[in-house]
């Protein structure tokens, strides 16, 4: 398969892979550094006086600042590199498969746009809304909040260096030589990864984004596509296909919520990006009971990795222009389950609720409360046998 499409999806490969290179090279280093620093810094720590600790505690507390610092500055770097090549990219992208000719979109017009650009990100609670730098800020704080907060309550309760270095860093792994868990290199090195690959998503948009208005003429329209699998949110599975004015004010803006993975395809007279193929990934019919052993063994979603997977998913070529709802509505119910949970799972197999009622009008997702209130909602209640 050679097509636009085709083309579009081997990007956003190479996309998620940059994201994991920006983890590797920046977030794990900075992490694992920090993992040597801090325990370091605490060592004698009781042998202090209280003014001493708490001097220590606000060493900490900025040297946490400085390296995570440095950490976003040297992603923020790679991405406004990343946002100049998706400029010159897209642009031949269209060009080779379209036989149009377009206009150049000036790398730091585009980059410069996406620095000044308000993010807005759903999340399970509330919308994260900021400036790629304010959400850095953020995520800094938090970092330092949290690791201040082991500090002190090491500090009070007189703990040992030992179970304060576990905390703050987890256990080390001796065939990786690295430290594995612990606030560092579990919650906080996850969190900087998901703004890390957030800021994939929001400055190649932006580019994309920068292409479309330079050449409004040639490709007027933009068509939602989401990356259908059990990850896909409730969000993404509202507007798969969906086309929209460039110019429409009400035209969702991606990155949607943090991970983003969905993209805009853009349509024009005689450019029809939905030719062909797409692939997705399904659940294995009659792989239930591997799926939930799997499942029990961690607290993240289970998704498909490689072909050594094959045994609890599928990977399917089906048409481009395959709804969300058709996709899912052909899935084993552990897949349907594993995607929107157990509730909404039997809202929309058993109570009939199509996919886009999961959310309101402007895609924001409902909570159970919300989907029951609605006239929809309450009929699929009752079909369903919900209590």
């Amino acid at each position: 398969m050679n097509n636009l499409l085709d083309a579009t999806i081997r990007r956003d490969a190479q996309l998620l892979r940059f994201g994991t290179y920006l983890k590797s090279e920046y977030i794990n280093l900075t992490m694992q550094r920090l993992s040597r620093e801090i325990p370091s810094l605490l060592t004698d720590y009781q042998d202090l006086s209280k003014f001493e600790q708490k001097k220590l505690a606000r060493e900490i507390r900025e040297l946490i600042d400085k390296r995570m610092t440095l950490m976003f500055e040297s992603i923020t770097k790679e991405l406004h590199g990343m946002t100049a090549e998706e400029a010159e990219f897209i642009e031949g992208l269209y060009e080779d498969f379209t036989g149009a000719v377009f206009a150049s979109v000036v790398a730091t017009t585009a980059i410069k746009a996406a620095d000044g650009a308000i993010l807005s990100l759903e999340k399970n609670i509330g919308k994260t809304v900021g400036l790629w730098s304010e959400l850095i800020e953020q995520n800094k704080l938090t970092a330092i909040k949290e690791v201040d907060a082991i500090v002190r309550d090491g500090f009070r309760a007189g703990r040992t260096l030992n179970d304060m270095a576990v905390d703050l860093r987890g256990t080390y792994n001796k065939s990786t030589k690295s430290y594995m868990g612990g606030i560092l290199n579990g919650v906080n090195a996850n969190r900087a990864e998901a703004l890390a690959r957030t800021g994939v998503s929001h400055y190649s948009n932006r580019a994309r984004d920068s292409f479309a208005e330079t050449n409004k003429k040639i490709i007027p329209e933009s068509v939602f596509f989401a990356t259908l699998d059990n990850r896909t949110t409730t969000q993404c599975l509202h507007f798969h296909l969906s086309r929209w004015k460039n110019d429409d004010p009400k035209k969702p803006v991606l990155p949607l919520h943090f991970g983003e993975r969905s993209v805009y395809l853009f349509a024009g007279n005689g450019i029809d990006p939905l030719e062909g193929t797409r692939p997705v990934i399904g659940g294995k019919k009659g792989a239930a009971d591997e799926f939930e052993s799997r499942q029990d063994r961690t607290d993240k979603k289970v998704k498909y990795k490689g072909r050594k997977d094959l045994d609890v998913f599928t990977v399917d070529q089906v048409s481009a222009k395959v709804t969300a709802q058709k996709w899912l509505e052909r899935q084993p119910r552990f897949f349907v389950e594993s995607t929107l949970g157990k509730t909404r799972a039997k809202l929309f197999l058993d109570g009939g609720l199509k996919i886009d009622k999961f959310t309101n009008l402007q895609g924001r997702p409902l909570t159970l409360a919300e989907l029951r209130a609605t006239a929809e909602g309450e009929r699929a209640w009752r079909r369903a046998g919900l209590d």
